[in-house]
């Protein structure tokens, strides 16, 4: 996680930092921070609301 051995709200909030920085392409210096996004993104609670909510557009 992003901070610490375990999810919490610091990972929810900045999620969707990375994501825009994702979606601008600015994610290619910093390999860790992708990597991490993508181990949000592979959460089964992430699944779960993509599963009840419908594709996430910025979840790519």
């Amino acid at each position: 996680m992003l901070v610490g051995t375990s999810l919490t709200g610091v990972d929810i909030q900045m999620s969707f930092v990375a994501e825009m920085a994702k979606v601008f392409d600015k994610l290619g210096p910093y390999p860790n921070l992708s990597a991490w996004l993508t181990r949000m993104h592979a959460r089964p609670a992430f699944q779960r609301s993509v599963e009840k909510g419908g594709a996430y557009r910025f979840a790519k």
